[in-house]
């Protein structure tokens, strides 16, 4: 969590992972899911959603892989 650009000295209150998660940055890893709260889950997982409907990022491949995996 961070403060938002417009009130840098207020509270955090902007989760960068889900924003990259929504802007197909950044992936969200299932296996830490059960780390999370039932909102958060709820949020990432419509996050992910969002992504790959709209094709951003890393999920503009037709079958996209995470970093590390099939030599990408």
């Amino acid at each position: 969590m961070v403060a938002p650009a417009s009130a840098p000295a207020g509270r955090k209150t902007l989760d960068v992972g889900l924003a990259m998660v929504t802007l197909g940055m950044a992936w969200w890893y299932r296996a830490y899911a059960r780390k999370q709260t039932a909102k958060e889950r709820g949020q990432y997982e419509f996050a992910e959603f969002e992504a790959k409907a709209k094709r951003v990022g890393l999920r503009r491949d037709e079958e996209p892989m995470p970093h590390g995996i099939g030599g990408r």
